[in-house]
């Protein structure tokens, strides 16, 4: 059982509603940040319009310069992130990143990224592959 003082009294909160001018401030800061978003969509800030999205006008969304995707020559790049475990070195990192083919360019490329720095455990190494 739990004694309570006589004269206590919980006390009883109120929700205060912010005043007009704070009201009027938080639209007025709705409305700029709206406007904002719209002129950004839009071009309206940088020039451009909305025709930048598509390539030229008139072109659709897979066309670029007014080219068939398939004429385009596309090479795409995959970075790989590797932990260095203890005994790697870059001919490993170099294989586990790409286990076919020829690892020297690979080599060296990371070799020039590195500039000598040598390997350290735990560290994470980068590898961009060319596909």
């Amino acid at each position: 059982m739990q004694a309570v003082h006589p004269g206590y009294q919980p006390l009883q909160f109120r929700a205060m509603r912010p005043s007009q001018a704070v009201y009027r401030r938080r639209r007025l800061g709705v409305l700029l940040c709206a406007a904002a978003v719209f002129a950004a969509g839009f071009g309206l800030l940088k020039g451009g319009g909305l025709h930048q999205l598509t390539g030229v006008p008139g072109g659709g969304p897979l066309t670029a310069a007014g080219q068939p995707v398939s004429a385009l020559n596309v090479r795409l790049a995959t970075d790989v992130t590797m932990i260095v475990q203890p005994g790697d070195t870059l001919w490993t990192l170099a294989r586990r990143a790409q286990p076919t083919g020829d690892v020297r360019p690979l080599v060296q490329s990371l070799e020039a990224r590195r500039h000598g720095r040598m390997l350290m455990v735990g560290e994470r190494v980068t590898v961009a592959l060319r596909k």
